[in-house]
């Protein structure tokens, strides 16, 4: 068994699908089949139960899961102590799947070329998953994006902006300049995989109004998202920088507000674990988004 293997298992677990799964690890979809079908071989045991929509982890996936992470956890402790004996300056920051924009993808360059001695590395994961990975000392930075922040050290502001309900073009409400939370009685919701958090927020918003609404049985990853907004009646919810990197000539993205028109605002922020101790490569990483922030706003 390669400690590889573990990192591929655990992946494919937290993603349950193999696209998503692969795009993080930079391999083929064929590639991550393969390795997991031989460490169910040497194992013995079927870890996932493959259908149409992704896997599911068996009970023996299950039971072995926090066991890989422990071993992976472990490893990497090694290597961070390895690295400060040898005088090695490091800084891990995770980062929400579509995040790296050009512009935030130059930030990020421009800091690591101007600190040369600091091993900079970006990585990606589910939105909701990164504060649990924080804590579990994956990285020491996260970037996380949405409305609620609770029981999160919020460091730094990356960007403010409008909570958006995703309609298709074609959709009754597409040519509107806002749309008031009453408004989406009787609407089809359709959400993504990896924002759980503001989804529940809305749904909370439309409860407390008691707005009738259902929830299309169905979830998708966020590059399939818009494809399945085209030329239909649901409406999503998310922000337009989301999908900066993808066509939406046919989607149109209609701030939410509330009842006297005021827009509700979500913000993309840097956070830290309240159990990480800030260490001066986080003060410098942090202080530099902070002046960016200052700069252009």
């Amino acid at each position: 068994m390669e400690l590889r293997q573990i990192q591929y298992f655990i992946q494919l677990y937290e993603d349950r699908n193999f696209t998503k799964a692969s795009k993080k690890l930079f391999i083929s979809q064929q590639g991550l089949s393969k390795s997991t079908a031989r460490l169910e071989e040497e194992l013995g045991l079927a870890l996932f139960e493959r259908n149409v929509q992704g896997v599911i982890p068996t009970m023996e996936g299950e039971q072995l899961y926090p066991y890989f992470r422990k071993v992976l956890q472990d490893y990497q402790q090694l290597i961070d102590t390895t690295d400060y004996l040898k005088g090695k300056r490091t800084l891990k920051v995770l980062g929400p799947e579509g995040l790296a924009s050009k512009s935030s993808r130059e930030d990020f360059m421009k800091y690591a070329k101007e600190n040369p001695d600091l091993d900079l590395i970006y990585r990606e994961a589910r939105n909701d998953d990164i504060p649990g990975k924080l804590d579990r000392g994956e990285a020491e930075i996260g970037c996380v994006r949405g409305i609620l922040f609770s029981g999160l050290q919020k460091e730094c502001i990356l960007r403010r902006e409008p909570v958006c309900v995703i309609l298709s073009a074609r959709h009754p409400m597409a040519g509107r300049d806002k749309i008031r939370v009453r408004e989406m009685h009787g609407s089809t919701l359709f959400f993504m995989e990896d924002y759980n958090e503001l989804e529940n927020w809305f749904c909370r918003k439309l409860d407390d109004g008691k707005i009738q609404y259902r929830i299309l049985n169905k979830r998708v990853i966020e590059g399939l998202y818009l494809h399945y907004l085209y030329d239909s009646n649901y409406c999503g919810i998310g922000f337009a920088s989301q999908f900066q990197t993808q066509k939406k000539r046919q989607l149109r993205f209609v701030p939410l507000c509330d009842d006297t028109g005021k827009e509700y605002v979500g913000e993309t922020a840097l956070i830290v674990s309240p159990k990480q101790e800030i260490t001066q490569e986080m003060k410098g990483y942090l202080e530099y988004h902070r002046k960016l922030y200052r700069k252009y706003n």
